[in-house]
C-alpha cells in the first residue's frame, strides 16, 4: 500500500507524531522464538510419527505453539 493509501484509511498517526513511539515490539523475543522451534519441533515429530499416535501429539504442539504464538502477538498490539 502506497502512503495515500494508508492516509485514506485513517490508519497513519498525525504527521506531529510521527518518531515518537518505539518502532520494537513489548513481548519478549525469546518468547516468540520459542514459539517457532516448538512449532518447528510439532511439524518434526509429526513427519515421524508416520500416521501414528506421535502425528497426533505434533500435530497437538504445533496447534498450541500456533496460539500461543497469536496471543503472544495481540499481547504487544493491545499494550502499544
Amino acid at each position: 500500500m502506497s502512503l495515500e493509501h494508508l492516509k485514506h484509511a485513517g490508519v497513519l498517526l498525525p504527521k506531529e507524531q510521527w518518531g515518537e513511539k518505539q518502532l520494537r515490539s513489548r513481548v519478549p523475543r525469546w518468547l516468540l522464538v520459542a514459539c517457532g522451534l516448538s512449532a518447528l519441533a510439532g511439524c518434526a515429530v509429526m513427519y515421524f510419527g508416520d500416521g501414528g499416535g506421535w502425528t497426533w501429539a505434533g500435530l497437538g504442539l504445533f496447534f498450541v505453539s500456533l496460539a500461543g504464538f497469536g496471543v503472544l502477538n495481540l499481547r504487544g498490539i493491545s499494550e502499544e
